[in-house]
């Protein structure tokens, strides 16, 4: 399946032909509150919206961003990540028993989508291509994200910085097996021609660069140690106290259409947590 957004993702039609979660909520009549950071919210600001909801929607999203940010930029367990995980812990534990006081038999369900791991160093990969006798920018087009690099250009030329790329001996090409298996569309929109980091190690300067070098990062091989996540299901109507081991970020969707019932459709890919 192929997916690239067009406008939020709660917007119809943000996924072109392919219905997104809300879509689906349209379809069947179901309505949903979506809260998330404006500009310049925090999780505070995203809390105190949620909390004060009477919870009349048959669907509450509430999307936090706080702990990513402080670890980021304080590194793993660090005091000042765990504080923001404590406050995290605790909005969560507010929001929930504030609409549980409206339906006791609320499914909830937690997850985040990604690990991280601590960064132990930083490359400048448009250096190390002029360094080469290459012209980014000007031979062909360069886009370089905090882990990955991509690329666009004429064949011949992409040849040489793919022969370059390969020198480096800190990332690799991503094949076309590895962009069906990372789920990243062949197309010029997503790249000609992908450049994968080595765990551990960010691109600086990128197009997302802070004025410090971050202490923690995700983006990488999605099999690396570390980058694994947690999601959390709690609905006292089918579920007892149990934990489960495999799930994937795929089986989310499949969970919560389960929960509501919905049948799920045929592109929908994953297992409801519910049957495993």
């Amino acid at each position: 399946m192929r997916l690239s957004l067009r406008g939020n993702l709660y917007e119809p039609g943000s996924f072109g032909n392919t219905k997104s979660f809300f879509d689906i909520l349209r379809e069947r009549g179901l309505s949903f509150d979506y809260f998330d950071h404006g500009v310049f919210d925090s999780d505070l600001d995203v809390f105190k919206r949620a909390v004060r909801t009477e919870h009349e929607k048959d669907v509450n999203i509430v999307r936090l961003l706080d702990l990513d940010t402080a670890s980021h930029r304080f590194g793993l367990g660090t005091k000042s990540a765990l504080q923001v995980l404590k406050r995290t812990d605790n909005f969560v534990e507010r929001i929930v028993s504030r609409w549980r006081e409206r339906d006791p038999e609320l499914a909830v369900l937690c997850f985040a989508d990604h690990g991280m791991i601590p960064v132990k160093g930083s490359v400048d990969v448009a250096r190390a291509l002029m360094d080469a006798g290459l012209r980014p920018f000007e031979d062909f087009g360069m886009f370089l994200d905090s882990t990955m690099a991509r690329f666009w250009g004429k064949e011949a030329i992409l040849a040489n910085v793919r022969k370059a790329l390969e020198g480096l001996g800190y990332g690799k090409i991503l094949s076309d097996k590895e962009r069906e298996q990372f789920m990243i569309p062949y197309s010029d929109s997503w790249g000609q021609l992908i450049f994968l980091l080595q765990p551990g190690l960010v691109i600086r300067p990128s197009f997302f660069d802070t004025e410090t070098q971050p202490k923690a990062m995700h983006g990488y091989d999605p099999a690396t140690p570390g980058l694994e996540t947690i999601a959390v299901l709690h609905w006292s109507k089918r579920l007892d106290g149990r934990s489960l081991s495999g799930a994937e970020m795929v089986d989310i969707l499949p969970t919560m259409l389960d929960v509501l019932g919905i049948e799920r459709p045929s592109y929908c890919q994953g297992t409801s947590l519910l049957m495993i």
